[in-house]
């Protein structure tokens, strides 16, 4: 037998992919907001993941929860786990909102939950952090460029150069590309955007590729004339 419970609406991010690439900025962590007096909430990339200060007043006194999880969550499947209806999650979101009060305490309004809902909103929790894109794409999840590439980077130490460093660096990508001290910077802007589609494709968001890119072109010497 299904049960019909209020209907939460709560905020998913339109691709599976907007949250891995947003918290690819180290402040940054995936967290589920739930307000239960509202029924809203929200899955979103938040500030604040190493600090963990400037926390909103309504959080700081739970009248909002709010829950920090993996920052590879597949948000595809947790939607479906929190809207199935008569399933699991939604059935965890009515504990919640059934445990929740609110409160005067002579300075703010607080909330509280009770044994159940404080319960239902560790179930909740422990069992969304069991939901990573990488067990689905092998190579989901957030990379630096220079892992990413791997081996595909070889340098010309055979061409004679000023100061004796490689006259070129070449990424052997599906179509080898070659960098050298000369290449300019929209080339670099391009194969930089080039390689974080690529990765993308994979599941994968790379950090600052453009800049690894421009690395490698420093290290490339002037040939000998």
């Amino acid at each position: 037998m299904r049960y019909a419970y209020p209907a939460w609406s709560i905020d998913y991010p339109l691709d599976p992919l907007d949250l891995l690439e947003r918290v690819a900025n180290e402040h940054y962590g995936v967290t589920l907001t739930l307000n239960p007096k509202s029924l809203t909430g929200s899955l979103d990339a938040t500030y604040g993941k190493r600090s963990r200060d400037a926390v909103p007043e309504e959080i700081y006194h739970r009248r909002v929860l709010r829950i920090w999880l993996n920052d590879d969550l597949d948000a595809t499947v947790t939607k479906q786990y929190l809207s199935q209806p008569g399933g699991v999650g939604p059935a965890l979101l009515e504990r919640i909102r059934r445990g929740h009060s609110t409160s005067w305490n002579g300075n703010n309004h607080v909330g509280q939950l009770d044994e159940d809902g404080q319960s239902a909103l560790v179930e909740l929790e422990a069992y969304l952090r069991t939901l990573r894109l990488s067990d689905i794409h092998e190579h989901a999840g957030i990379w630096d460029p220079r892992d990413w590439l791997g081996l595909v980077v070889h340098r010309d130490t055979t061409t004679e150069t000023v100061h004796d460093g490689p006259a070129s660096i070449t990424l052997d990508l599906a179509s080898p590309v070659t960098i050298t001290r000369e290449t300019p910077e929209e080339h670099l802007d391009r194969l930089g955007e080039s390689i974080d589609a690529d990765a993308r494709q994979e599941y994968a968001i790379l950090r600052r590729t453009r800049d690894y890119l421009g690395n490698l072109r420093d290290q490339c010497d002037h040939v000998v004339e």
